[in-house]
């Protein structure tokens, strides 16, 4: 939040609009539904802790300044804005279509265009911002005052932490990084292997085989898993007992047997398939040794630098789950010692909607299917189960905030993270932490 001094108080900033930034900060206006005298009082000294929400805030425009901000946004989102709002035109130098831009002005409703260009400019006036509401702008024709009236929150501040900072941590148990470096150079192997013909050859586990199958559970044809000279490779088959009767088979062989449904059937699992199966063609899977020729394959000078860079990821993956463990650790603690003021219900609202719109689209906009996932048993059921979990996300987001202001790193940053590691102390499992 800016300081006291930037504030003016309500008379000042009905005035000219100022003459050199879009939004300077001496622009600002800040009101609340208490006294004006409260309010007058606390634009007298610096103000710490945000005054009880919510402020209607008054910022200033010059509108050839406003006008050139929406001119350059019109740019940067051309083509999206286009698509958007149906319009023609013929593609010009940067991107942007001419003459669409003057149709748009006619078909587009520009207050929520300046609306959107602005709304990114206000934290630069009125840091720490929480959640805007209700933004309107006005006066926005030329050789009139633009000018913004909304609705603002800051974020609440954690004012108390019960008790220090519990810095001792389990420390998180470390993968063997041989058997690691094992996969993956078996892995590397894998994606450079060849297949070979094998017309004479029986079925191994390094076969790739053309097939049909015919497939029936309980007498019923069984369509996903029946297929026609499909190639299969052998390793990739999740039915082990599939796998056993298939290993000595050769070209043109005519059989049938019974294995479990694939685990990945969740309809059929533990039910017996019967199948008619037909080998068709076998080719041989070909794994290269493992020296310099495979690390140059995969585009390394040798094996000796392949070896060095997977060191290197490894080092990486281990420092970033120490990170994520110990800020899990840090930013948990605090939260469960803090003392929050009140949260703005408009903020937890928001994120309720946000959260349950981002479920929703990962069942392709199915809302059956998405209110199952969660055992939701109506649409207000359904909106109510994302509550806690917007909740926590915010205090974790105000713990970090914390921990930012008392070791003055910027929350959320590798800075912050790096600040974690080096303060904790690792101790071992039968260790109380």
């Amino acid at each position: 939040m800016p300081a006291a001094e930037s504030l003016l108080p309500a008379e000042e900033a009905a005035l000219a609009p100022p003459e050199e930034s879009i939004i300077p900060a001496d622009a600002v206006r800040i009101e609340t539904p208490e006294a004006d005298a409260m309010v007058e009082e606390k634009l007298q000294e610096p103000i710490i802790e945000p005054l009880a929400p919510p402020y209607r805030v008054v910022l200033w425009f010059k509108y050839d300044e406003l006008r050139a901000e929406f001119d350059k946004f019109w740019k940067e989102n051309a083509d999206q804005l286009i698509w958007k709002y149906k319009l023609k035109g013929k593609k010009g130098a940067g991107g942007v279509m001419k003459g669409a831009q003057k149709m748009a002005e006619s078909r587009v409703p520009l207050k929520a265009l300046y609306q959107q260009v602005l709304g990114d400019k206000i934290a630069n006036v009125v840091p720490d911002v929480l959640l805007l509401e209700g933004f309107e702008l006005f006066n926005f024709e030329k050789g009139q005052t633009p000018h913004m009236v909304g609705i603002i929150y800051f974020y609440p501040k954690i004012t108390t932490l019960r008790e220090p900072i519990n810095w001792a941590c389990k420390k998180p148990k470390e993968p063997s990084r041989q058997v690691q470096f094992e996969a993956r150079l078996r892995e590397l192997q894998m994606q450079f292997r060849k297949l070979e013909d094998d017309p004479d050859g029986a079925i191994t586990m390094l076969s790739n085989i053309q097939m049909d199958v015919i497939a029936s559970i309980e007498g019923k044809p069984y369509a996903n898993g029946s297929f026609q000279r499909q190639w299969v490779d052998i390793s990739g088959i999740p039915m082990k007992d599939l796998v056993e009767q298939l290993i000595g088979h050769k070209v043109g062989d005519l059989f049938e047997c019974d294995y479990l449904a694939s685990p990945r059937d969740q309809e059929n699992v533990g039910k017996t398939v019967h199948a008619a199966i037909k080998i068709h063609n076998l080719q041989k899977i070909v794994i290269p040794p493992v020296d310099d020729e495979l690390a140059r394959d995969a585009e390394f000078d040798d094996l000796k630098s392949f070896e060095d860079r997977f060191h290197q990821d490894f080092d990486a993956f281990l420092r970033r789950a120490q990170r994520g463990l110990v800020a899990d650790h840090v930013i948990g603690h605090i939260v469960q010692n803090s003392t929050v003021p009140p949260i703005p219900q408009g903020y937890i609202n928001g994120k309720i909607v946000e959260m349950a719109q981002q479920h929703l689209r990962q069942f392709g906009g199915n809302k059956n299917a998405a209110m199952r996932a969660i055992g939701a048993q109506s649409e207000e059921d359904f909106i109510h189960r994302f509550t806690g979990q917007a909740y926590r996300g915010l205090m974790q987001e105000l713990a970090a905030r914390k921990y930012g202001e008392l070791f003055s790193v910027a929350p959320g940053s590798d800075e912050m993270f790096e600040s974690m590691l080096d303060n904790v102390k690792w101790v071992n499992e039968e260790e109380k932490p």
